[in-house]
């Protein structure tokens, strides 16, 4: 089982802006339905154009589908 988190950032061009953490410590299928005001940490920026999912600094080997996202 991986630990850490998968992080999804939502930015104005390379501005920093709100971010998401997915726990990556289960197996399985799991779904994440992310609402701006209510799941994200920080501040979504209203031009927001950019975004940015990133793993663990050191993953574990893994797999992570990703088969919609919706903006």
């Amino acid at each position: 089982m991986q630990t850490g988190a998968l992080r999804l950032e939502i930015r104005a061009g390379e501005s920093p802006g709100g971010y998401f953490e997915f726990p990556l410590d289960f197996t399985g299928w799991r779904r994440a339905h992310l609402w701006f005001g209510r799941d994200f940490e920080g501040r979504v920026p209203a031009n927001a154009d950019t975004i940015v999912i990133s793993a663990p600094e050191a993953p574990e080997r893994g797999t992570v589908f990703i088969d919609l996202v919706v903006y």
